[in-house]
């Protein structure tokens, strides 16, 4: 009897799997004579971001009288052909196809750190029992440059002082980075009095490579004489051109 829910298989990912260039995935073959075949496979859309979650959805059929064990897997390719994750479930459950079933089976992926450009899944299913492959295909998708932050903030250096004292103030920004692309960025900062006074503004232009994942910036130090009393309010804002990433804030 046919089965429709649908079965979601959590996947193992192992990143990285392979740094070989394999042979080009064969040309898809026509399905007929073929007991369990791939009905179908897709994805839920063709662009993604980086760390964004690729949902890939099948359909096997079995078209024999038999009940059929099967285990579904996916490679990731980037354009030279290169796998650059593997997902499977070859620890988990199979998935069991009944006599004549159609089994709709949704698997995971996450695009991660992984450089923008076009990619290829090659989906196929095999014999759980002897591990031969029973169909297979090849579907696309791209990943978008992106250019992020994440958890901007600012440490001052000393953060806490006495009236009129002059002093030299060391401001540091720190962040992680969510980039998939080396990135040219600008980090500007303010510090207002406690009126609101603007009493210093700077800026500077740094590089944001995509391996540097935690960073930490020295921003331009701050000499000043604080004379009035109650909080000076620091911002610090990072931006990629004209787009900001992140912004926060502190206070002396």
């Amino acid at each position: 009897m046919e089965r429709n829910e649908r079965t979601k298989i959590s996947l193992v990912s192992r990143r990285n799997a392979s740094t070989s260039s394999p042979s080009d995935p064969p040309s898809e073959t026509p399905s007929a004579g073929r007991t369990v075949m791939i009905q179908s496979v897709t994805t839920d859309r063709k662009k993604y971001g980086s760390n964004e979650t690729v949902y890939i959805y099948s359909t096997i059929e079995n078209r024999s009288q038999a009940v059929f064990s099967v285990v579904v897997n996916a490679q990731l390719a980037d354009a030279r052909g290169q796998i650059v994750d593997v997902a499977s479930h070859d620890t988990g459950p199979t998935v069991n196809l009944g006599a004549g079933a159609c089994e709709p089976v949704t698997l995971l992926w996450n695009t991660g750190m992984n450089q923008p450009g076009n990619y290829g899944i090659r989906f196929h299913v095999a014999d759980a029992a002897n591990g031969s492959i029973l169909d297979e295909k090849k579907v696309t998708l791209a990943i978008a440059p992106v250019i992020g932050i994440d958890d901007l903030n600012l440490s001052l250096t000393p953060s806490q002082l006495t009236a009129d004292e002059t002093r030299t103030i060391e401001l540091m920004a720190s962040f992680h980075n969510r980039s998939n692309t080396d990135a040219a960025m600008r980090a500007e900062f303010s510090v207002k009095d406690p009126r609101g006074a603007v009493v210093r503004n700077g800026a500077i232009d740094f590089e944001l490579p995509l391996s540097m994942l935690n960073t930490t910036l020295d921003l331009p130090p701050l000499t000043h004489t604080f004379d009035r009393c109650g909080q000076y309010l620091i911002e610090a804002s990072i931006f990629s051109g004209d787009t900001l990433c992140s912004n926060t804030r502190s206070a002396i």
